[in-house]
């Protein structure tokens, strides 16, 4: 396992969750962590707070708004930056997952490129970025 900076990688989708760990853990070279919905990234931050956490919205058991909240409410992962990923294109979700505390909101698909950027200003460098990414 690698040491240094970790990720928690949270969506339903096992395809988006692989092509993410791939690009993170290789080209930026962070410990991953994943978790298929929201009930299992809460056990696994409540075991190990990563570094930063990339979040799906659609997700069945809960959106990504809901488990911002439940996030930003708990205090070891107050303070844990959060990228919130969709394929919505509606304002009505950014401003939800925003509102609910995400750091970051990104429509899908994503430029790997962008993404690992936003990841590595975020969590290697403190960079404060604007509380949008988005292409509505």
């Amino acid at each position: 396992m690698k040491v240094g900076k970790s990720v928690l990688i949270v969506d339903d989708m096992v395809e988006a969750r692989t092509l993410l760990r791939i690009l993170l853990s290789r080209k930026g070279n962070y410990t991953v962590f994943e978790a298929e919905n929201g009930q299992d990234a809460l056990a696994l931050v409540a075991r190990q707070v990563p570094d930063l956490i990339v979040l799906d919205y659609m997700m069945p058991d809960m959106n990504g708004s809901e488990i911002c909240r439940r996030l930003r409410s708990n205090k070891p992962t107050t303070g844990v930056p959060i990228i919130v990923l969709t394929a919505r294109t509606d304002y009505d979700t950014r401003d939800k997952a925003l509102d609910a505390g995400a750091d970051i909101f990104m429509n899908k698909p994503l430029r790997p490129v962008e993404l690992l950027e936003t990841v590595n200003a975020l969590i290697t460098k403190g960079t404060q970025l604007p509380a949008v990414k988005s292409n509505l």
